[in-house]
């Protein structure tokens, strides 16, 4: 993702009870993070509100960023896509979110990118 590093926080939200599914999860933010991206593993031990419990507890992580971004498992957003997206939303100040189209693909973890006003999801999915 095309984005200053210190503006960028990438949340992985897990909560799932396959160990395999947590291990892999893992595995891949570690490697994220050694490539210098700014990416954390939030792990939880219930389900409760499924997904949106799993983003209201990761909400208190994102106080500092100024938009947030979301996509499920399967999304692979462009790598310009805050470049692309941000901008718009900053030159027209009444909009709260922008309709976007991203790539399915077989990702095996969930990304909850940059902060507070912005949720993008494919086509098929509302946006907040």
């Amino acid at each position: 993702m095309q984005w200053p590093n210190n503006r960028l926080l990438v949340q992985v939200l897990d909560d799932s009870t396959c160990e395999e599914t947590r291990r892999l999860v893992e595995d891949k933010v570690l490697e994220w993070r050694e490539r210098g991206v700014n990416i954390e593993n939030r792990w939880r031990s219930n389900r409760k509100g499924y997904k949106a419990g799993a983003l209201m507890e990761a909400e208190k992580y994102i106080e500092n960023y100024e938009y947030t971004a979301i996509f499920d498992a399967d999304f692979r957003p462009d790598a310009d896509f805050l470049l692309q997206t941000i901008p718009y939303l900053k030159e027209n100040p009444k909009v709260l979110c922008r309709h976007v189209f991203t790539c399915l693909c077989g990702t095996p973890f969930k990304l909850l990118a940059p902060g507070a006003n912005l949720i993008a999801f494919d086509m098929s999915h509302l946006l907040l």
